[in-house]
């Protein structure tokens, strides 16, 4: 059985966006995310960490010792890195390395672009789809018709499409509007070299599979600490030169790909504006008070991450 196979078997799998998803499967992506990135729990991989134990073990200073007396002496010397690891100030800036539970957690929940990912993905899937209209009728004609489903990265969306040569963040799909929403996250950082031919990959697979409707229409919307104006002919030849550079991009160069780029919708947001339509959607009358909860709580975490202070 393949991992596909026991994957599906497993947890299920979707056959289009339009199928709704649970926010809860916000809270088995975290579970997932964590489990096969052991670096955000630990602070190193498992390899990592089990190469530094095997180490010690080499070491003139362990060879004569007995098997009880070397755990003794590896977990004392593991506490002590673990102790030495520890901030005591929210925004201190660290280097990877094998540390403790609670900093683990501050590099996460302050640092992390992964992180903000799944609470991002957990949001949105809670929001309205009043909420997500208002949002996306900035960048893109919409009507207060139909249902958003939204879909984070991991094993249930990846599995169910198949789809291997990208990584993406985080997608919302209306189909009674026929508009499918790429929302590609940043903390600080600049767009990847290929991101935009690698979302117009995305769409065609999407569309080839039936995951979307024909003709669906198509925005890439970066969400960063800063807005950008992009000159969307200049990014293009842009990745087209960087693809051409490597060998394993070559896919990114069909045709059907390059007139998706050519008639794409790309735009861009800040966080510190998302927390300003924020606050400004929160003043409409009607807002009922659990979303009013998780809005202002979702602005509450962005004001909180590191970059934010820097702004």
């Amino acid at each position: 059985m393949t991992a596909k196979e026991k994957y599906k078997k497993l947890f299920g799998s979707i056959e289009t966006l339009a199928t709704p998803i649970s926010w809860t499967n916000g809270i088995s992506a975290m579970m997932e995310h964590f489990a096969w990135g052991t670096s955000y729990i630990l602070g190193i991989s498992k390899t990592k960490l089990i190469k530094l134990v095997i180490e010690m073990c080499d070491s003139e200073e362990f060879k004569h010792l007995t098997t009880d007396n070397k755990i003794h002496k590896i977990n004392a010397k593991l506490k002590a890195i673990l102790e030495s690891s520890e901030e005591t100030e929210k925004y201190t800036p660290y280097k990877s390395g094998y540390c403790s539970a609670r900093e683990a957690l501050r590099r996460s929940l302050y640092f992390s672009e992964d992180y903000l990912n799944i609470e991002f993905n957990i949001f949105l899937s809670l929001c309205s789809d009043r909420y997500i209209n208002q949002l996306y009728k900035q960048f893109i004609p919409l009507n207060e018709s139909g249902t958003w489903s939204t879909h984070g990265n991991g094993g249930l969306f990846q599995y169910s499409t198949n789809i291997e040569k990208m990584q993406m963040d985080n997608l919302a799909y209306n189909a009674s509007q026929n508009i499918l929403v790429a929302n590609e996250l940043k903390l600080g950082g600049e767009k990847n070299k290929d991101q935009i031919l690698k979302y117009c990959y995305l769409y065609r697979e999407l569309n080839n599979k039936n995951f979307i409707q024909k003709d669906t229409q198509y925005l890439l919307l970066f969400i960063s600490d800063k807005e950008e104006n992009f000159n969307l002919e200049e990014e293009i030849l842009k990745e087209i030169d960087y693809a051409k550079k490597q060998s394993k991009l070559a896919y990114l160069l069909d045709k059907d790909i390059l007139d998706i780029a050519n008639n794409l919708n790309i735009n861009s947001i800040s966080w510190n504006k998302l927390v300003e339509f924020n606050e400004k959607y929160l003043t409409q009358d009607d807002i009922c008070q659990v979303e009013s909860k998780l809005i202002t709580g979702f602005n509450s975490t962005l004001q909180e991450k590191a970059f934010m202070q820097k702004q």
